[in-house]
């Protein structure tokens, strides 16, 4: 894998004498191959966005425990075992939701509107969108 531009990743490998390249960043993604004579063919899904939708955003992060509150979209639900995308400026994870509490309180699943904290993995910031991954 590559770092590209700050927002995603180009993996190169070698299948079947060709060279292929996949790039994948926030919602959108790309794969081609180069033929013997240097030449990028068959751009496959060519930005392809993925089939995420967004749940809501970041209002607060707290540095020292790790987490994260999220307002939810006024018709979004989210629960306990999604796969989650946060993405902002310079923010871009995915993670499975393990942990969320409502004051306090663990919550299997919350509600469209609710305000609720979830451990994160990485440090997130205020505004980041989050998405669910189907």
């Amino acid at each position: 894998m590559v770092q590209f531009d700050n927002k995603g990743l180009i993996e190169i490998r070698k299948r079947d004498d060709k060279i292929i390249l996949e790039y994948s960043a926030s919602k959108l993604a790309w794969k081609a191959y180069i033929n013997e004579f240097g030449r990028v063919m068959n751009v496959a899904n060519k930005f392809k966005e993925m089939d995420m939708k967004q749940v809501g955003k970041i209002t607060s992060y707290f540095d020292k425990l790790g987490v994260a509150v999220l307002k939810l979209e006024k018709d979004e639900t989210l629960k306990i075992g999604d796969k989650i995308k946060i993405i902002g400026n310079t923010t871009d994870i995915e993670q499975i939701v393990e942990s969320m509490q409502i004051n306090k309180k663990d919550v299997k699943k919350v509600k469209p509107g609710d305000d609720v904290g979830i451990k994160v993995s990485v440090r997130v910031r205020k505004n980041d969108k989050v998405y669910r991954i189907d």
